[in-house]
């Protein structure tokens, strides 16, 4: 089991992840060039086949909207009235 980290450690974790989700897509592409099935990128990655698609079809979109509380503070950035 894994201690909850403190809020520095979290953030280093996020960043990391997000340079390693960055690098996915390019990898996921390479190895479709190089003529790696879908399928099989799939079973090695563990990554979704429709967001394998996705990413081949060059669709960079978040599938998951933000959260509740996410969107409010979208909406408050970009001078939409709350709801």
């Amino acid at each position: 089991m894994t201690e909850t980290p403190n809020a520095e450690a979290a953030e280093k974790q996020l960043r990391d992840w997000a340079r390693n989700n960055a690098e996915r897509d390019q990898l996921v592409k390479a190895a479709r060039a190089a003529g790696v099935s879908k399928n099989r990128i799939h079973t090695l990655t563990g990554i979704s086949r429709s967001t394998i698609d996705r990413i081949l079809d060059g669709d960079t979109r978040d599938p998951l909207p933000a959260p509740a509380g996410r969107r409010a503070e979208l909406r408050t950035t970009t001078g939409e009235a709350s709801r």
